[in-house]
């Protein structure tokens, strides 16, 4: 604080105490400096905190899988089929600059918080499960590709899971086609997709 008294409004010394009250678990304070930081520089650490606030706000609600499947730290939604449809909460479809972006932020992010959390951390697994989510659907968009798992893909869920990632109703069957190394069965679990999606517009 004695920072922000002598030199007031500086960015970073608002997103660093924001960091440091979060560290002490005073979330609600750490909610209000790091929305400081953004509000004096939006483009701070290359835009990416708002996704610090969406952790704050996970913290705050004692985030369950529930919860990160209805509000994902990125803000992209996936469903909960074999393979990620990644969408906008209003439906629509990231750009390719707006993964990038993304991409980007979010790596930042995790460089910073991995300096201050333990190897078991669920938003950390939580980050590096959205962002294989992300790569898997950016970076495969051909057909045949879709049935490979990429290396990036494959490191991020092992990431993932080192940081405590559980299998859950949300993600059962993302983590099951992640890890099939079979082509038919990735087909198969590609149909049945594309039945429950036929199925679910029926109803509509």
């Amino acid at each position: 604080m004695q920072l922000e008294i002598e030199h007031p409004g500086l960015p970073k010394t608002a997103v660093n105490l924001g960091t440091a009250y979060e560290l002490i678990g005073n979330i609600k304070l750490a909610k209000n400096w790091i929305a400081e930081g953004m509000k004096r520089d939006p483009l701070i650490h290359l835009g990416s905190e708002w996704i610090h606030l969406n952790i704050l706000e996970a913290k705050t609600k004692r985030a369950t899988p529930k919860y990160f499947h209805e509000y994902p730290l990125l803000n992209v939604h996936y469903g909960t089929g074999y393979v990620p449809d990644a969408h906008w909460k209003n439906q629509r479809k990231p750009t390719t600059a707006e993964y990038d972006a993304i991409r980007e932020q979010v790596s930042l992010q995790i460089s910073e918080r991995k300096n201050f959390v333990s190897r078991q951390d669920a938003v950390m697994a939580q980050l590096f499960y959205e962002l294989a989510n992300l790569e898997m659907r950016q970076n495969q968009p051909g057909w045949y590709n879709n049935f490979q798992s990429s290396f990036e893909t494959n490191l991020l869920i092992d990431l993932a899971r080192q940081y405590g990632l559980k299998k859950t109703p949300y993600n059962q069957k993302r983590l099951q086609y992640m890890a099939q190394g079979n082509v038919i069965e990735k087909l198969w679990m590609k149909i049945k997709d594309f039945w429950a999606i036929r199925d679910n517009q029926n109803w509509i």
